[in-house]
């Protein structure tokens, strides 16, 4: 498992530098506004799912509140994105988020936010 960095996307662009993972589990520090850019140039569609800590809420307005992980499946060839991640529902108590793919055999990540 490693913590990837995020990148900030300026106003001028960014060309997004895309890691190839060592792992299926991987982590990224956040703080609501980030979102994972996955490139799958592999041969079997990938799945990703990050990991809602936080799955239900009481409010006094909705009643109960229900909140699955977020996943998305990136065919092959084909590059996703995937969140942003709502601090509440996603952070651990040290900010950091998990998530994992199916594979990591020709795909590469970037975790991005608006800079």
């Amino acid at each position: 498992m490693a913590l990837i960095n995020s990148q900030a996307i300026p106003e001028g662009g960014l060309i997004a530098v895309k890691s190839v993972l060592a792992s299926t589990t991987n982590t990224f520090n956040n703080g609501g506004n980030e979102f994972i850019l996955i490139e799958n140039s592999s041969e079997a569609t990938v799945v990703i799912t990050v990991t809602a800590l936080t799955t239900s809420v009481e409010s006094p307005l909705y009643g109960d509140l229900e909140k699955n992980n977020a996943t998305l499946s990136i065919a092959p060839g084909e590059t996703g994105t995937i969140g942003t991640f709502p601090v509440s529902a996603y952070n651990g108590t040290d900010g950091i988020v998990t998530f994992t793919l199916t594979a990591i055999t020709g795909v590469k990540i970037a975790i991005l936010y608006i800079g």
